[in-house]
């Protein structure tokens, strides 16, 4: 049975993006994977979209990250998670079964520093109208848009 995917996009102070896959742990755990993509700052909805895209083209094949050491400790060469995020925004990103998106701003946690929570539980969905046609890259890109506005407007 098909289930969900999931990716986390975090988003530092000068909006570069570093993207994550999930990858399927046991029993039916996400987990982040070792892997992650870039994207520099100055990018067009459209190379925003394909960003988005890349990283469920990927999922598949993703493996849970090895001892411990998550794709952002690997990134930014920090030791602990809790450093390794403390100067990013994160975006966590759904691809449902019907191949709609649904995008949902994280704040760190203010009681757990090494984890983030929903900011009251808001999501901005990037829907498919006809289910012969997939969510447009521009879509995508102005739904994460909105997610990282909630997030400004929150922290």
């Amino acid at each position: 049975m098909q289930s969900a995917r999931i990716a986390s996009i975090y988003c530092d102070a000068n909006k570069k993006l570093i993207g994550i896959p999930h990858a399927k742990g046991d029993l039916q755990n996400y987990i982040l994977s070792d892997i992650f993509f870039e994207l520099e700052p100055s990018y067009s909805n459209k190379e925003l979209g394909l960003f988005i895209d890349k990283l469920f083209e990927v999922y598949d094949n993703a493996t849970p990250a090895l001892e411990g050491i998550t794709a952002m400790q690997k990134y930014t060469g920090l030791e602990a998670y809790a450093e390794a995020i403390k100067e990013y925004h994160l975006v966590t990103v759904t691809q449902e079964i019907n191949k709609s998106f649904t995008f949902r701003p994280m704040l760190v946690d203010k009681k757990q520093e090494d984890s983030f929570t929903d900011i009251k539980g808001l999501s901005v969905k990037a829907q498919i109208y006809n289910k012969f046609v997939p969510v447009s890259s521009d879509s995508k890109a102005l739904a994460f848009k909105v997610a990282m506005d909630i997030i400004a407007e929150q922290g």
